[in-house]
């Protein structure tokens, strides 16, 4: 079997033992006459007549894995009728090994460092079985079945490392990953994002009316429906106190002593006057809120310095089904989130998790912060580290907002010696020239350092989806914040209902505005039910490649000597809302322009009853500029699974030129990305087919948005 990586475990060699650490993995692999879990090679892709030989085989997919690898349920007892009888499409089969389902992390240490871990069932386990399962989980876990949490087929349990390896050998455990704690990601912005900009023939403005935002933060500054901020006015629909919740007759609590959740809603939102900086306006000022309090109490372990508290986030919970569900049925279609964990790749317990739920739901737009992991330590100056996203941004179906630097060059921080912030205010993160001496909000052009960057572990996906500027960003202050907890450190406002702070957590609220404005413009122009897929492909295609900055001639230039999009830095571009209202309207207008939400019988699949491909001609017409660009983007939202579960591909040819989707002017394919984008520089007038087919498919049918805009 070809080489394949697993929950981030590279395959053992056969008959030798684990290579972790400790010594309770060197463990063999179980029989198939005992375990129902089988890995599959084939010699491709699988059709539709070799997925029913599979079946006739009592083979049941469950994910594919990489490298034409395919995890399966399998009861009989031997492999050789498969190996035997299939040869002419399967290569090897072998029982999944327990090496695979333990993160690497988790391997090292000492026996009796005790972990809190998430115990992930195989996907076609049923209900039946689960009482069964967390009995068995209990039991070699060596703990009272009562504190094994269980949560949509996922065990949470605090566990000696000693025990992991005998939790790995039960059957029906698929992974387990450490549990890691949840954390925030801490006028001008709008402007760079081309916000409020009247677009089409009738120079309409979109602000993103009829439309319904859901932040899952801190609070929301008083925490009740009358007597908030003024900048929301009366567009507050309802608030969640899920962090501290009615309890022994007391009301719960949504108010924000944090400070964090109240300015995350003023950018997605808001809209008001500075005394000093005049009117303050969010991309969405004419949406409407619903908020999640996800807030329970202050860390104070660090001291009693207020600024050294961070904000438990105890609201979030186990459940992204809960989380995202009841707020949809509120309404909310656009859910953004601030906070994520450390940096990981991707993992069940939150990746998975939530692109089972949008898998489930392809008509809810979820956002995630990259994080603000971003270091400077690998002595290549001026190049930020690498792989540095959380779980949660990592996952294939959020848009994942990074952040660029703002312009307010002259805002001074106290912690600065009251002069503009520069990057080395983090010594330990950024002790080289020349990020360490940069401005951190004087060139929207240039990523804001402390950005996570991707691209994505284990298989390289292009993360973050876009950027948007997130350094010294101006909204509103909670009336209940802990006196000193934030400070002035991103900035001194002199209008205390308004105060600075940066982070992705500011970038990604300004990106879900500008999806609720997107979305709205769908539907006022006839598409009353958009798909998150068609929100994030026009997102994606309006967005604009970001020059750097430092010397770009030189090797240790931000993104080096190309800046070409798309990059593990800034993804597809920061974005340009105005550009993709333009994708919006002109698909009215011109048949250079537009979209396209290929759902339900129109899908794309490999079982037979699916076409394979679809197809659109695009238009240049005869007199159009000379220097014109055709940018074509392909979004779906793919089956959850670390690698590309259904894998689409973009292809778009005319003159007598082909191009293919993330490839530049190469001829392959893409492999691990869900969205895919052709950029086409100086072409000429005539007709162009965009092609859209189905390579592989682990799970029919696949449904996708394309977008397309052709440009001087």
């Amino acid at each position: 079997m070809h080489h394949i990586q697993i929950n981030g475990n590279s395959r053992p060699d056969e008959g030798a033992a684990s290579t972790a650490s400790l010594s309770t993995f060197a463990v063999p692999p179980p029989s198939v006459a005992i375990s129902n879990y089988i890995l599959i090679q084939t010699k491709g892709p699988l059709s539709a007549q070799q997925k029913q030989a599979l079946r006739d085989k009592d083979v049941e997919i469950l994910e594919y894995k990489g490298e034409d690898v395919y995890l399966c349920g399998y009861k009989p007892t031997t492999l050789e009728p498969l190996i035997s009888n299939l040869r002419d499409f399967i290569t090897d089969a072998e029982v999944y090994h327990p090496d695979y389902v333990v993160e690497p992390d988790l391997k090292t240490g000492n026996d009796d460092d005790e972990a809190e871990v998430e115990v992930a069932l195989h996907d076609n386990i049923g209900d039946n079985d689960m009482s069964r399962v967390v009995n068995d989980i209990a039991a070699q876990a060596d703990i009272p079945v009562a504190n094994v949490e269980l949560h949509d087929r996922k065990a949470c349990v605090k566990v000696p490392k000693s025990k992991l390896a005998q939790l790995a050998h039960i059957d029906e455990v698929k992974a387990i990953n450490e549990v890691h704690a949840r954390r925030l990601f801490n006028n001008v912005a709008c402007g760079i994002l081309e916000a409020h900009t009247p677009v089409g023939t009738a120079n309409t403005t979109y602000k993103g009316k009829g439309q319904v935002v859901c932040v899952a933060d801190t609070g929301f500054d008083t925490g009740s429906l009358t007597g908030y901020h003024e900048a929301f006015g009366d567009r507050v629909i309802s608030l969640h106190a899920r962090g501290r919740p009615a309890a022994q007759g007391e009301p719960g609590n949504s108010d924000d002593p944090d400070g964090h959740g109240t300015h995350v809603c003023g950018s997605v939102l808001g809209k008001g006057d500075h005394a000093e900086e005049g009117e303050i306006e969010a991309p969405a000022s004419e949406a409407k809120l619903v908020m999640q309090s996800l807030f329970d109490k202050f860390d104070k372990s660090r001291g009693p310095d207020p600024k050294s508290w961070n904000a438990g986030l105890g609201g979030i919970g186990n459940s992204y089904p809960d989380l995202f569900g009841g707020v949809f049925r509120e309404g909310a279609t656009i859910h953004t989130n601030s906070w994520g964990g450390p940096p990981q790749p991707y993992v069940e317990r939150e990746s998975a998790r939530i692109d089972s739920y949008l898998w489930g739901n392809k008509d809810m737009t979820v956002l995630f912060a990259a994080g603000n992991s971003g270091v400077d330590m690998d002595r290549n100056p001026g190049h930020v580290d690498p792989h540095s996203l959380s779980a949660q941004a990592v996952s294939k179906n959020v848009i994942t907002v990074g952040a660029s630097e703002n312009c307010r060059p002259n805002v001074k921080s106290p912690v600065a010696g009251n002069k503009p912030l520069v990057y080395g205010a983090w010594r330990s993160k950024f002790p080289f020239g020349p990020i360490s001496v940069d401005n951190v909000a004087d060139n929207p052009e240039g990523m804001a350092a402390f950005s996570s960057r991707g691209p994505t572990r284990p298989d390289g996906r292009i993360k973050p989806d876009v950027v948007a500027p997130g350094t010294t960003i101006l909204s509103a202050r909670s009336s209940q914040i802990e006196p000193g907890h934030h400070g002035e450190s991103w900035g001194h406002s002199n209008d205390a209902r308004w105060m600075y702070l940066g982070g992705t957590s500011m970038a990604t609220p300004l990106v879900a505005g500008c999806c609720a404005v997107i979305r709205g413009a769908l539907v006022d122009n006839h598409v009353p039910r958009p798909s998150a897929a068609l929100i994030k492909a026009l997102l994606i295609n309006g967005a604009v490649p970001m020059k750097g900055q430092y010397n770009q001639a030189l090797p240790n230039g931000e993104f080096g000597p190309s800046v070409d999009a798309p990059n593990p830095n800034s993804g597809f571009g920061r974005v340009n809302l105005a550009n993709s209202l333009r994708n919006v309207i002109a698909n009215q207008e011109s048949t250079a322009c537009g979209y396209q939400d290929v759902t339900g019988d129109q899908s794309l699949g490999m079982d037979g009853q699916h076409r394979g491909e679809h197809a659109v001609t695009v238009d240049i017409p005869e007199g159009s500029p000379a220097a014109l660009t055709l940018k074509v983007t392909l979004v779906w939202t793919d089956f959850p699974g670390e690698r590309l579960q259904n894998d689409l591909d973009l292809i778009v040819a005319g003159a007598g030129i082909e191009k293919h989707g993330n490839q530049g002017d190469g001829s392959g394919f893409d492999r691990v990305n869900n969205v895919e984008q052709v950029v086409w520089k100086n072409v000429k007038p005539g007709s162009y087919t965009v092609t859209v087919r189905a390579c592989r498919t682990t799970k029919d049918p696949q449904p996708f948005a394309l977008a397309w805009r052709a440009f001087a």
